[in-house]
């Protein structure tokens, strides 16, 4: 038989559930102009790589 004790733990599970859920949900393609990209790093040349390991 279905008793009300049952259905209070899932009532409050929902509720919980309910305020997890962010109001203004942004997808990535709405925040894709929004991301900071760093800058590339320096290129070195290879000449330059081989004198400073000799060193």
């Amino acid at each position: 038989m279905f008793n009300v004790r049952h259905l209070l733990p899932l009532a409050a599970l929902a509720a919980v559930l309910s305020y997890a859920v962010p109001s203004s949900a942004e997808t990535i393609i709405d925040e894709w102009a929004k991301v900071q990209v760093p800058s590339p790093p320096e290129l070195k040349s290879s000449e330059d790589q081989r004198d400073s390991s000799s060193a």
